[in-house]
């Protein structure tokens, strides 16, 4: 039963119809192992005679000639059997086998008939080709197909790096991700302590007052909240988000809506994924204004991080 199987799989690797995974153990086999090759050689010889004679079926015949005669050493093996079954089963040949025997055999039991018949015409020829032919497709074979187990290989081997490369991007986007949401979460709770220890309409007179900006607040995306100062405070911290994850240092360039150029300065991040600017509350009046984050460095030229809208309503 196992050998009934073994040729079955054997037939379907001639006919190019065997999935990879199984066309690499048999190659691996077809080298290590002896009876294997063999095996191989002899269900090939019997694909051979069965197409020659036309015993194959429709779907084996249309597999055979469009993956086994793809290769020249295939083409010309067919040829050379199709020579032997030919003189083999000619009237020549015929008168001297008895009636009974006179029947089709495989092409390669033909090579046996050429020796039993004509020795002078027939003998030596067909002894050279076969061992001509015989060694070429030996030698070509098993190139080929040592040539295709180092394919499907690199094939294995490059689909593996690619499938460590995707978990380790996975990896660095759900850390990132969560580095995120923790500073969100954090900056959330530190919004609402600020918001139990003073009310919408209390001014508390203080000498630094703080708000959180996320980048691209404009008024047509709706009004927000005014940073109430008085004349005691002196400076104004603005907590910028920033999705510039690999900048530094950063400048601040601060103009009022209308366009008016108030105060410019710079500023460097000490971690997270926010930048802190203080910017003098003697630069600021009531009024509405837009701070352009711009991320500086040694070797790149300058790039905008954000753009930011706040309210100042000074008491």
């Amino acid at each position: 039963m196992e050998t009934d199987i073994q040729e079955k799989i054997i037939r379907s690797y001639l006919l190019g119809d065997l999935p990879e995974a199984q066309q690499l153990a048999l190659v691996q086999e077809f080298f290590a192992d002896d009876e294997t090759f063999e095996q191989v050689w002899a269900t090939e010889n019997d694909l051979l005679d069965q197409y020659i004679r036309g015993k194959l079926t429709v779907v084996e015949k249309d597999l055979f000639e469009k993956n086994y005669l793809a290769s020249d050493v295939h083409r010309q093996r067919l040829a050379f059997a199709q020579t032997l079954i030919f003189n083999a089963d000619s009237p020549a040949q015929s008168q001297t086998i008895p009636a009974e025997t006179q029947q089709s055999v495989s092409w390669w039991a033909a090579v046996s008939r050429l020796f039993r018949g004509n020795i002078v015409q027939w003998g030596m020829v067909a002894a050279m080709l076969l061992v001509i032919g015989g060694s070429i497709w030996l030698y070509t074979e098993r190139a080929r197909l040592r040539q295709q187990m180092n394919q499907l290989e690199e094939a294995r081997v490059a689909e593996q790096q690619r499938a460590e490369e995707l978990e380790r991007k996975i990896t660095e986007e759900r850390k990132h991700t969560e580095e995120l949401a923790a500073e969100l979460e954090r900056l959330r709770q530190e919004q609402a302590k600020q918001a139990t220890q003073t009310s919408p309409n209390q001014v508390i007179p203080r000498s630094v007052v703080s708000l959180l900006l996320s980048p691209m607040l404009l008024r047509s995306e709706g009004e927000t909240a005014p940073l109430k100062i008085t004349g005691e405070t002196t400076e104004v911290r603005l907590q910028l988000k920033t999705q510039e994850l690999e900048a530094r240092n950063f400048r601040v360039s601060l103009r009022t809506v209308e366009g008016t150029q108030v105060w410019n300065g710079s500023t460097s991040r000490k971690g997270g994924l926010t930048v802190s600017v203080l910017i003098p509350a003697g630069k600021l009046s009531t009024n509405d204004y837009i701070l352009t984050l711009t991320a500086s460095g040694s070797t790149e030229q300058p790039q905008e991080s954000g753009r930011y809208f706040f309210r100042i309503l000074k008491q």
